[in-house]
């Protein structure tokens, strides 16, 4: 049997294809997942080149946990020397750091509902 070639058929008819496979449990062709990785990696870095990067000082040491809040405007970042750290999400700045957050590092960050 021979392969169609999809190159010259729309994104929505190969995105299509790739659902219908995907329901039916079939597995997807080799090296397609490269693909997809270089498609959404290639974005990326279009995106993220026009934006300033803030440079952090390491006194935080290593982050070991993100959460978003229930409604997505803050990020918070569980780190390794008893800190954490609370970021606005839209604009990726910090705005507070606790320093003095636990005796011990700090593993895991939760928001809850109440």
């Amino acid at each position: 049997m021979s392969r169609i070639s999809y190159k010259y058929f729309s994104p929505s008819i190969i995105n299509y294809k790739m659902l219908r496979n995907r329901e039916l449990g079939l597995k997807p062709t080799l090296g397609y997942s490269d693909d997809i990785y270089r498609k959404v990696y290639s974005n990326m870095d279009a995106y993220l080149s026009n934006i300033p990067m803030q440079r952090f000082t390491a006194d935080q040491g290593a982050i070991f946990n993100l959460e978003f809040s229930l409604d997505g405007k803050l990020l918070v970042a569980a780190c390794e020397e008893r800190s954490v750290l609370l970021f606005d999400a839209s604009d990726q700045r910090q705005i507070k750091k606790v320093s003095e957050a636990h005796c011990s590092c700090v593993n895991c960050v939760r928001y809850v509902s109440l």
